[in-house]
């Protein structure tokens, strides 16, 4: 997944995560958000995915497994 993928972590408390947690609505903490190479949510998880999880919900989208 080299150069497919980028993992961020966003603190809400501050901006801009703040901004972003309005923006993509953000309820709850911890929040999984995946993105397409468009900005379009595609994968919404609430709660700490597992390892296995994060690379399933990238793979979906790179086409890639």
């Amino acid at each position: 997944m080299a150069g497919k993928a980028s993992l961020i972590r966003l603190d809400i408390a501050a901006r801009p995560g703040r901004d972003l947690a309005y923006r993509y609505s953000v309820r709850a903490l911890p929040t999984f958000l995946v993105f397409d190479g468009k900005g379009n949510v595609v994968h919404r998880q609430f709660g700490m995915p597992d390892r296995e999880a994060i690379i399933k919900a990238v793979e979906s989208i790179t086409g890639r497994e």
